[in-house]
Order: structure tokens, then C-alpha cells, then sequence
């Protein structure tokens, strides 16, 4: 027994090479596709699919010429968008290095021996838990708890994650305020919190204490590499940051330009003519 076809249709013979229709493929009528068979449906497809061409040239708008003849490219985006990109700009220093190409050359072999120090300390269980006398940190989520555990400052909050954590950390702070970046207590962070609490110290207004720039040094030696894009962008808001401070402050130079380097150049967020624009190459 032989089986009907599901969509009966009539057979008929559609010319492909028909020069009307190949010349009209771009006016086919679909106005009748309620009555139209579907052999007949497809075919007409199949024509009107043979008259788009492999490749579509788009003509560039008048506005867009236009704006590169001014010398400048219009931007896509809210008033929003437009300063937070102006807010990234890194400002020029204040005054030239000496032996700029030299000392930043240095700088990076030294930065780069130290981490290699710091992993072999880590890989050897510096600052593991069968360590006695850890010092005890405050909890990944505490900003303020952190910048004070770095810095020795106090900074308000308006985090609810803040208002909760645990103050033991408090009690065993040094009569200084503060925790210095040791080689015990770097490695006694795993890499998660390494890269939040760099997160907490790029977004701190206490940029003025030397303590500071020890621990984002100190973090940073201990940050593993490739970056995740959201730290690369944590450590471009710290480089900007910091080369803001250095464009309108003269205290803490040697410290505030290493990190300049370091977070810069060897992480890859900043430029040695957007850091340094007067050093000659």
C-alpha cells in the first residue's frame, strides 16, 4: 500500500534561467500566498534567495565622513559614558624622572624576583594554617575593615555586608593601627582575597600613608597571572587613581611611582608614555 504525500502538490517545471525572472527577483509577489501551492512557494523562494548577492557594500553615512574631516569621531553613549571614559585618562606628572628607562627596567627585574620569591614561600606553606600566631584579617567583604587593616585609616561605609562582619581583627592590631605587608601574612591570602581586597584599596580616598603603597606592592607581587578582565580593571582604576594623586601631590614619589610601574607596565594597564610622556625611548 503506498503511502499519500502529507502536502499534495502538482507538479510543474520552474525555469531557474529565465531571464525575466532572474532579472525581476528583487519585485517576486507573495501577495497570493494564501492560495499558492507550496512547490510553487519554495520555488519563489529559492529565486528571490539567487538575487542576494555574496557580498553587500553599506555606504558610509555623510555624518561619519563628516566628523573624521573635523578631526574628531562622534560618540555613541550617554553624558554618563562619555565621563567615565574622560575619567580614565591618566594626567602627566609633575616633573621627569631622571634615568627613567634605566630605573623602570630595574624596577621590573626586582618586581619579578620577588614573585618568584613570594611562590616559592607559598609553595613551601609560608603562612599556611599549620602556622602558629596567623594574624586574624578582617572578612572578604569589609572595605573599611581592610583599608584600616592596610592603611591604619578609618573610612565610613555604607555597605550592609560591612555592619555585619566580625571586629576580632581589631583587637589584634599593633599599637601602630595597622598590619605591615609581611611575607607570613601575603601568603596566608589565597588569590580570591588578594584580588578583593585590591579591589578594596583602589577604591580608598587614603592615598597619602606610605603603608598604602607597601601592601598594593606587597598584593600585587603576589597576584597570579593571566588577569581576569575584571582585575585588569581593578588594577587601570588604581594606576589612574594613583597617577591622579601624583599629578597634584609631591609626598610619597619613589613609592607612588613604583606602583606606577609595576601595575602599569608589568600588568599591562597603562603605557610608559602615559605614565612617562617626557622619557625618551
Amino acid at each position: 500500500m503506498s503511502q499519500q504525500p502529507c502536502l499534495p502538490t502538482k507538479r510543474k517545471r520552474f525555469d531557474y534561467d529565465d531571464d525575466d525572472n532572474n532579472n525581476n527577483n528583487n519585485t517576486i509577489s507573495f501577495d497570493d500566498v494564501d492560495t499558492m501551492e507550496a512547490s510553487e512557494y519554495l520555488q519563489r523562494v529559492a529565486q528571490q534567495a539567487r538575487g542576494i548577492p555574496d557580498t553587500s557594500l553599506v555606504a558610509s553615512s555623510q555624518t561619519h565622513i563628516s566628523s573624521h574631516k573635523a578631526g574628531y569621531e562622534i560618540l555613541d553613549g550617554s553624558a554618563a559614558s562619555l565621563q567615565y571614559l574622560l575619567s580614565t585618562q591618566i594626567p602627566l606628572p609633575k616633573e621627569r624622572i631622571p634615568h627613567e628607562a634605566a630605573w623602570i627596567a630595574q624596577t621590573l627585574e626586582i618586581f619579578e624576583q620577588l614573585r618568584e620569591y613570594l611562590s616559592v614561600c607559598h609553595q613551601q606553606g609560608v603562612g599556611g594554617k599549620e602556622h602558629r600566631f596567623l594574624p586574624t584579617v578582617p572578612s572578604m567583604k569589609d572595605r573599611a575593615g581592610w583599608i584600616q587593616f592596610c592603611s591604619g585609616h578609618v573610612e565610613e561605609t555604607t555597605d550592609d555586608d560591612d555592619a555585619t562582619t566580625s571586629a576580632a581583627w581589631k583587637d589584634a592590631l599593633p599599637p601602630e593601627g595597622y598590619h605591615m605587608p609581611t611575607v607570613q601574612l601575603v601568603c596566608q591570602l589565597d588569590q580570591v582575597m588578594i584580588r578583593r581586597v585590591l579591589q578594596h584599596l583602589a577604591s580608598s580616598t587614603q592615598l597619602t600613608s606610605s603603608q598604602y603603597y607597601e601592601w598594593c606592592y606587597a598584593l600585587l607581587a603576589r597576584l597570579e597571572t593571566p588577569l581576569h578582565r575584571q582585575d585588569a580593571a581593578t588594577l587601570r582604576k588604581l594606576v589612574v587613581k594613583v597617577a591622579q594623586h601624583r599629578a597634584v601631590c609631591s609626598d610619597n614619589k619613589a613609592a607612588i611611582n613604583l606602583l606606577l610601574v609595576v601595575a602599569g607596565l608589568y600588568f599591562g594597564q597603562a603605557s610608559r608614555r602615559e605614565l612617562f610622556p617626557a622619557m625618551v625611548m
